[in-house]
């Protein structure tokens, strides 16, 4: 594919594009106003804020090139956009004492007074913090962040629901997929639970996605840390027909990801380094299947 040029993620760049970004979202209060932003972060007086390219580089207020999150959702408020979603991927660690005695954080990149609101509209808002308030966020060595990660898993697949008839992916529901799959990956987080915490959340339907021919299943352990010394297996008791034989890896976060056919009957087998088994059983159907093994 044609590469694509990425402007530099510095103050004045991020404005540009913002203020873009929001004169499009004028044209129609239908359009939905999508902001993601993966990066350095932190936390100043409970307010999460997004470091930017340029921070730090003056000196008289080494926070100028930051845009406060609570300011810029707060703001969007007046944005005629009904329908809108914020994905912020960075550290929330509390950064109070070097920042004692301030009284404004960062610049903000737009302004929207009630005058652009254009309508009565409620605002559905949804954000969504890779982390909880003063925890860090766990990024990857040649890979996307355990939040992004989970992010696109959730609203390709594992978030979807057809209670009416097709497979959506609705906001709330992003946030239960989102924590369940980020809580996957301990290892990956630097040995603790990282855990996407919401705000301002209002529940609506953020795209359509459509099933693969099998059910994606996530098995886990009770005791994650018996996960290297387990064998598994994944049989299907009508035919004998065995779908899955291998061993766990304790070097890698204790979980493994199967696809499976759908709408069967199967028996997963977890055998113990010291002989004993557990057994479970699993009906598949999608969008995914969640097993946690009594070991």
């Amino acid at each position: 594919p044609q590469a694509r040029h990425v402007p530099v993620a510095d103050h004045a760049q991020v404005k540009a594009a913002a203020l873009a970004w929001i004169e499009r979202l004028k044209q129609n209060k239908e359009n939905m106003a999508v902001f993601y932003f993966c990066g350095h972060g932190m936390t100043w007086n409970s307010n999460t804020t997004m470091l930017l390219r340029d921070f730090g580089r003056d000196t008289n207020n080494l926070i100028a090139e930051a845009i406060a999150v609570d300011q810029m959702v707060e703001t969007m408020k007046n944005c005629p956009a009904i329908y809108q979603a914020f994905f912020i991927d960075c550290c929330r660690t509390r950064q109070d004492d070097l920042l004692e005695g301030q009284a404004v954080i960062g610049t903000p990149a737009f302004f929207l007074t009630p005058r652009a609101r254009q309508h009565a509209e409620v605002r559905r808002q949804a954000v969504y913090y890779a982390t909880s308030d003063d925890r860090p966020a766990a990024g990857g060595k040649n890979r996307a962040s355990l939040f992004t990660e989970a992010l696109m898993e959730g609203l390709s697949l594992v978030a979807a629901e057809n209670e009416t008839g097709s497979w959506v992916v609705r906001t709330g529901r992003l946030v239960d997929a989102m924590t369940r799959l980020v809580a996957l990956k301990p290892k990956s987080a630097g040995g603790t639970i990282q855990i996407p915490a919401p705000k301002w959340m209002h529940s609506f339907d953020f795209n359509s996605t459509k099933m693969p021919p099998e059910v994606r299943t996530y098995v886990t352990a009770k005791d994650p840390s018996k996960w290297g010394e387990l064998h598994l297996r994944c049989v299907r008791p009508s035919d004998d027909a065995e779908l899955v034989n291998e061993p766990t890896d304790a070097e890698k976060d204790p979980f493994v990801q199967w696809e499976l056919p759908l709408a069967q009957d199967l028996i997963i087998e977890a055998k113990l380094a010291g002989g004993a088994t557990v057994t479970h059983k699993l009906s598949t159907g999608h969008p995914v299947r969640w097993v946690e093994l009594g070991v």
